[in-house]
């Protein structure tokens, strides 16, 4: 008997692995069950059982454009969403279109005349935020076939975000040149009662929620004024967030502000080079060198956030003094393993600053880039392949994963 044995104990049978499995060898092959992974692209029609146990990374597919319906009467586009499978734009003179893959028809679904900062999916709506007429509204929907809209009143301002907690949904509101306004909806869109919960007209404002929490973020740009956040459940009950780190010059524009979990906030800010972390114990920072290329005179700048399980944030673009925007990259960021990566682009494509960034769209079926050539008029798209294999864990050894 083997020394250490204990008298009828059975000996450990080792559990076979389940699809989506990882394992790591020092072999150069496992058999047909499994497929060696080297960060290629993954075919979920191939491998229908492994699609949900596979790194989800935005890297190019076809890259090359696909002009946006040249039949329809376009201008250029100013904000996209995806929503079942279709995907969703609205130009600069307030157009709505949607279009379904490969994106070469589009059908127009609306004309509601708003200039748009964001198109956002809310509480089961689409919502498109911006201003009409230079007076802060949304425009919205729950087919995306029938559009309404709602003005707020405020001139010379623009609705910047919007969010539902507490069932009630907040409307941040900036103001054209300084300030802003915080409003709280009560009810269905459609005939929601509102009111103003918070204004100031010496600072401009942001604002995301944690838990049952809205968190206020007040700042002015780049006048070294310090970024203050207060936390409220109503307003009624606002208490300073501690701010442990240097906050000079610190911004939380929310163009650079995005959720990836009900835990905490994220955000960047204008000219510095860290990923900012809020959560109900105070601010931190969460990675040094979220923004790239500081140094050399160009910083890369969220314009446009999208988010694939949680994990995933897919952001633009290269900002530099001299060419604003320089969109000739593109960058994805994971944010559990904090790797920022740089997406060379087709230079045939890329190379004039006469193209405009709009923005990226994504859901777990689709995702790509929407641009806008100046000297054309032409609207474009640029498709991404979500879906790879996981990358070798190290140059000694091999990493498979279990398909079937």
């Amino acid at each position: 008997m083997a020394q250490g044995a204990i008298i009828g104990q059975q000996p450990e049978i080792p559990q076979p692995y389940d699809i989506g499995d990882i394992k790591i060898s020092t072999k150069t092959t496992l058999g047909e069950d499994w497929v060696l992974c080297q960060g290629q692209l993954f075919d979920d029609k191939q491998y229908p059982l492994v699609k949900d146990n596979v790194i989800n990374n935005f890297i190019p597919f076809q890259n090359k454009k696909t002009i946006i319906d040249s039949s329809v009467t376009f201008a250029k586009p100013q904000a996209c969403l995806v929503k079942n499978g279709e995907l969703y734009f609205v130009n600069n003179s307030g157009a709505l279109f949607k279009s379904a893959p490969p994106f070469t028809k589009n059908q127009r679904v609306g004309d509601k005349n708003i200039f748009a900062n964001f198109m956002m999916e809310v509480n089961g709506y689409m919502i498109i935020g911006g201003s009409i007429s230079s007076y802060s509204a949304v425009a919205y929907s729950k087919d995306g076939a029938s559009w309404r809209t709602i003005d707020f009143g405020y001139k010379n301002a623009s609705v910047n975000n919007i969010f539902y907690v507490n069932q009630k949904y907040y409307i941040i509101i900036n103001y054209q040149f300084v300030g802003g306004t915080v409003l709280e909806l009560t009810g269905p869109l459609e005939n929601a009662s509102r009111t103003a919960k918070f204004n100031t007209n010496s600072k401009n404002i942001s604002a995301s929620y944690i838990g049952d929490y809205i968190y206020l973020f007040e700042f002015l740009d780049h006048d070294g004024t310090k970024l203050s956040i207060k936390k409220t459940k109503d307003f009624t009950d606002m208490a300073n967030v501690p701010i442990d780190i240097d906050s000079t010059n610190l911004t939380a524009n929310h163009k650079q502000m995005f959720k990836i979990d009900e835990d905490s906030i994220y955000f960047t800010s204008e000219n510095k080079e860290p990923l900012y972390k809020v959560t109900q114990k105070g601010i931190e920072i969460y990675d040094e060198k979220f923004v790239l290329n500081v140094s050399n005179g160009n910083r890369v700048t969220p314009w446009s956030t999208v988010k694939v399980k949680d994990n995933l944030i897919c952001y633009s673009v290269s900002r530099s003094v001299d060419n604003y925007p320089n969109i000739s990259n593109f960058y994805y960021y994971n944010i559990i393993q904090k790797k920022n990566t740089q997406v060379n682009l087709d230079k045939v494509y890329f190379s004039s600053s006469s193209y405009d960034f709009v923005g990226v769209y994504a859901n777990e079926d689709i995702n790509g880039a929407i641009f806008y050539e100046s000297s054309t008029g032409d609207a474009f798209i640029n498709k991404y392949s979500k879906t790879t294999f996981p990358n070798p864990v190290s140059q000694d050894t091999n990493t498979f994963i279990k398909v079937k």
